[in-house]
């Protein structure tokens, strides 16, 4: 079974995909799962740091811990701080905090956007010490931030950028670097195959596509608790 742990696009690649629906405080929250029955979806619902509102982030929040009271969504997200976009850092770094709360009071897991702010990220959670999975999504950095996130206890998401074949080595330098138990697959905002994301990080890491299905699934079984 693959397992697509951040998608914006509600679309089934085959039968045997479990396909992890996110919207923000701009979408209208979609609650159906498709009737084709061709696929497994879950909804995942977070204030985006580009989207955060000085004006109207406390009826976010409000419509963020209704979905949490009444389980439609498995994780709060995206949501995190970005410094290239959005509002400014401390206004992002107050909304994120509060998402952390509610994570840690619904015990739900956050699924983390993160630009040029993994110092401020990292010392955030220091402060919070949450115990909730903490997943940063569609990683794409280097290895010295990947160490600190790793130590920091995050879980890594990684996207399509791994299939660019110019910087193979690298992915695979990093890839290895990310235990198991710690690795989650996805497609983000574009229209790629997760078939093709699992195929190509089973061949960085040496392992077969079955293994890391397998072990994918653990990691969601372990950390989504309606799964």
């Amino acid at each position: 079974m693959f397992i697509n742990i951040h998608t914006h696009h509600l679309q089934a690649y085959d039968k045997n995909t479990i396909v992890v629906l996110n919207q923000t405080q701009h979408d209208n929250f979609i609650e159906t799962v498709s009737s084709t029955n061709q696929f497994f979806s879950f909804r995942t619902f977070g204030l985006h740091p580009w989207m955060a509102n000085a004006n109207n982030f406390e009826s976010d929040l409000e419509k963020l811990e209704t979905l949490l009271k009444e389980n439609k969504i498995i994780a709060i997200g995206e949501c995190g701080l970005d410094k290239l976009r959005g509002t400014d850092l401390d206004f992002q770094t107050k909304i994120f905090e509060m998402q952390l709360v509610l994570a840690q009071k619904y015990n739900k897991p956050l699924i983390i956007h993160c630009v040029r702010a993994f110092n401020e990220l990292i010392a955030v959670v220091k402060i919070h010490k949450p115990t909730v999975p903490l997943i940063i999504h569609g990683f794409n950095n280097n290895k010295n931030v990947l160490k600190s996130l790793l130590d920091a206890g995050f879980y890594i998401s990684l996207g399509t950028g791994i299939l660019n074949e110019y910087y193979e080595k690298s992915w695979r330098e990093r890839i290895k670097m990310i235990l198991l138990e710690k690795l989650f697959l996805e497609t983000d905002d574009t229209f790629g195959n997760i078939k093709d994301v699992y195929e190509r990080a089973a061949r960085l890491l040496e392992i077969s596509v079955e293994e890391l299905e397998n072990q994918i699934e653990l990691n969601f079984s372990g950390i989504v608790t309606i799964y």
